[in-house]
Formats: structure tokens, sequence, C-alpha cells
């Protein structure tokens, strides 16, 4: 059983290494939940990490979080809250986490078409996708064939005759 301490010793020494805050991306866009986009927002945001020395500093963030749409950069949510995002999701690189809000925009096909082929086409960059509620059906359209591996657990959802086939039949 290894922690990094010496076990036994008088004195205990860890390796400690300052880390760089991973990029959150939170997708915005028209008729989302606020709640879904605020809540990983303030979570995220006021999250911390230990510096070079092994001490948690409230100016050090643990993650860079970015609110980015598809198209406009201002939108609403379901109740006319106006959000302005800081950029469009074509400009972001090399994303830690991507956030998908729920809200009833999400079950527009043409919205969720759009995130999906977004998706299908950076999934390289990303390394993990979460979905908030309805935000689900902007990520099952893209497959399980279109995923690396770690994201089977939408699988089932989107396997032929489930709820996000193209095959309904």
């Amino acid at each position: 059983m290894s922690d990094g301490c010496c076990r036994g010793a008088l004195t205990c020494r860890r390796k400690i290494v300052a880390k760089t805050p991973k990029h959150v991306v939170i997708v915005g866009y028209q008729d989302l939940m606020s709640l879904d986009l605020t809540g990983p927002l303030e979570a995220f945001s006021s999250a911390r990490i230990k510096n070079a020395r092994g001490a948690t500093e409230a100016t050090e963030p643990g993650y860079k979080v970015t609110i980015a749409t598809l198209g406009v950069k201002s939108f609403s949510s379901e109740s006319g809250l106006r959000i302005t995002a800081a950029c469009l999701l074509s400009s972001v690189r090399q994303i830690d986490t991507l956030i998908i809000p729920g809200g009833r925009g999400m079950r527009e096909p043409a919205t969720s078409a759009r995130l999906s082929e977004w998706i299908k086409n950076s999934w390289r960059d990303i390394r993990r996708i979460a979905t908030v509620c309805t935000g689900i059906y902007g990520l099952a359209p893209t497959g399980p064939a279109q995923r690396p591996p770690g994201y089977d657990a939408l699988a089932v959802l989107s396997r032929p005759g489930g709820p996000f086939s193209q095959n309904q039949g």
C-alpha cells in the first residue's frame, strides 16, 4: 500500500508537482436550462489546486472554465436569462472536459445535430464528455463507433432500436 509516503520513517516526503488547471468547456445554446450551465460553472470555478509547496491557495484555480457556443455568442436560457459566451466552439482546442447542459433547445433536432456533428469532428481534442439531463441529446447521436474507449456507457442508448438510434424499427 503506497500513497507516495515512506512508512515508518520519522519524516515523510512526497513529490509535490504543481498542476496546470484543466480546461472545462460548457456548451451554450439557445433555450438551455440555466441551472444546468451555472451549476457546473460554479462548481468547477470554485475548485482549487495545491501549489508546488503542497498548500491550497485561493489564487490557483483547478479548472479554466469556458462557455462556448456553436453559433452566436449571446443566447437566452429557457427562463429568459441572457448569457454571453466567451467564444465559439470552433475556436477551442484541447478540452479536458466538455459539458453539455440540458434544456429544451437541445431537444431541437437542428441544435442536437449541429452539436453532435461538431463532436464527431472534434472528439480527439476532448478527454471526456459529460451531459446534464437532456444534454444527452447532443451526444447520443454521435454513436458509440465515433467515440474513443471510455464512452461506451452511452452505447445502449444509440444501439439499433434504442431511443437515439437512426433505426427505430
